[in-house]
Order: C-alpha cells, then sequence, then structure tokens
C-alpha cells in the first residue's frame, strides 16, 4: 500500500506542478493516477484522503449558494461543482483569488445563460432567471477596487 501512495503523491504533484492552471479539480487528479497506474480498481478514496492530508497541497471544496433555485439546479445535475486541489506554493494572493472567483463566476454566467436558451419550460426559464439575476449581482460585488477589475471584466492597467 505504501508503494501506491508514493506512486499516487510523485503522480498529483507532478500535475499541480506542470498545470498552466494551479487550480486542478480532483477528478483530473484522481484520473491522471487510474490512467498511469493502469489501475481502475482502487478506491478514490484514498486519493482525496491523502491529498487532503498532505502538507504541500491545499484542496478546496466548492462554494455552496443556499438559494432554492441554485439547489435545483444542482440536484437536476445542470450544474456541477467538484473539489479543487492546488500546491500551497501556488496559492494566489488576495487580489489573485478575486479575479478568479470573477472569471469563474463570469463563466457560470455564461452556462446559466445557455441554460436559459435551451430550457424547456417557461418555469425552468423564470428559476434560471433568477440565478442568472443573482450571479450578476455577484459579478457586480466582485468588481472592487482591490480586485482591479473595472466594467467589462478588464483588469485595470497599474
Amino acid at each position: 500500500m505504501m508503494e501506491k501512495i508514493e506512486i499516487i503523491e510523485e503522480i498529483c504533484l507532478s500535475v499541480l506542478i506542470e498545470s498552466k492552471d494551479p487550480w486542478v479539480p480532483l477528478e483530473t487528479l484522481i484520473q491522471k493516477c487510474k490512467d498511469r497506474m493502469r489501475d481502475d480498481r482502487f478506491d478514490e478514496a484514498v486519493i482525496v484522503s491523502f491529498l487532503r492530508s498532505h502538507p504541500e497541497i491545499k484542496v478546496l471544496d466548492p462554494f455552496y449558494i443556499n438559494i432554492p433555485e441554485v439547489e435545483g439546479l444542482f440536484k437536476r445535475g445542470d450544474l456541477k461543482l467538484q473539489p479543487i486541489a492546488i500546491l500551497k506554493r501556488r496559492l494566489p494572493d488576495e487580489k489573485d483569488i478575486m479575479i478568479w472567483l470573477y472569471r469563474h463566476t463570469e463563466n457560470l454566467l455564461e452556462m446559466l445563460k445557455n441554460m436559459e436558451i435551451t430550457a424547456e419550460t417557461e418555469t425552468k426559464k423564470q428559476q434560471i432567471g433568477m440565478v442568472i439575476n443573482k450571479t450578476k449581482n455577484l459579478l457586480w460585488k466582485l468588481k472592487d477596487p482591490a480586485t482591479g477589475i473595472k466594467d467589462g471584466g478588464k483588469l485595470k492597467n497599474n
């Protein structure tokens, strides 16, 4: 078992170091381990537990918005959030985290807009529309002088 853990550590650290995006979904790390070890049988919980306790790695669980409309989207599988891992030495400062949140919230907004277009019922369109409005409000709140983000989502020149 110890040998397997060492191989898992080597694979995960390698992926986290080489990734252009420092935020790597746990799902990606698990899949890389399965691919490189050519073994679909081992317990994913072992990898997750190992990563959560590793001194060089920070695992972040997704934030969950406690809004009934959003809960419905998750339950139906229309939205999926997953834990991510990052090397502690690659953790960004507060401004970079705010910029990252802003950009991912923009992506969420685009995904919601596409879902609204393809919604099959008027009720579903209204539910998604409410989430879109709340997401727009969140984007507005993330536009703060500390983030360096101005209207249009572009960074201010320093």
